[in-house]
């Protein structure tokens, strides 16, 4: 990280818009994200979830998100090997982090411009890929683990949303599905277990 705090610094006067992918160990480890507090006409910054979010505190990212000019923050839960986002790389503890992150902004830094935060955040479920999960085999459906996955994927970043406003910071996101597509989708799955049996079906005896 060094290395690319180096190669920025040497432009800090003149950047106005930066984009970086994920640092170095980022995704697997804590990779800290470089610091742009001394870029005074940097206005856009765009950069991976992982190296902000999941690396740094809020009042660590607070500080170095600091710029004066800088409106404008997209955050990217994407990584390159893998299909998709998982629904645990943003939970409660992500949540909590962006109300904090933006109670700093308005309280501590209070010359920051800052106004936006995009999260990109793809999730390649739907809720008829489920129905067709509940109704399969039981060894693939966790009685245990049914409520969660039958949830709006997008819940804890609509609750970052709210937090965020609270505080004047624009939280946007793009759900795959709108809640109401999705609670519609699902309103009909019941588990295979609680399918009715076929007439005449009679159930598995051991012994």
């Amino acid at each position: 990280m060094e290395a690319i705090q180096r190669i920025l610094d040497i432009h800090r006067s003149s950047l106005k818009r930066v984009t970086i992918g994920i640092l170095s160990g980022g995704y697997v480890d804590r990779t800290e994200s470089p610091d742009f507090s001394s870029f005074p006409h940097l206005e856009e910054l765009r950069m991976s979830a992982y190296n902000l979010i999941r690396s740094e505190t809020a009042t660590d990212a607070a500080r170095k998100l600091s710029a004066l000019n800088l409106r404008c923050v997209t955050l990217s839960f994407s990584v390159e090997d893998r299909h998709s986002e998982s629904r645990s790389d943003f939970g409660k503890e992500q949540v909590t982090w962006i109300q904090e992150f933006a109670k700093l902004k308005k309280e501590k830094y209070l010359v920051s411009k800052l106004e936006k935060m995009v999260v990109l955040f793809d999730l390649d479920e739907n809720p008829y890929h489920l129905r067709r999960l509940l109704r399969g085999p039981p060894e693939e459906v966790p009685v245990s683990g049914i409520a969660e996955p039958l949830t709006w994927p997008w819940e804890y970043l609509e609750e970052a949303k709210q937090c965020a406003a609270e505080f004047e910071l624009r939280v946007e996101f793009k759900a795959g599905w709108t809640r109401e597509e999705w609670n519609k989708g699902i309103k009909t799955i019941r588990p295979f277990n609680s399918l009715p049996r076929k007439q005449g079906a009679m159930p598995a005896l051991d012994g």
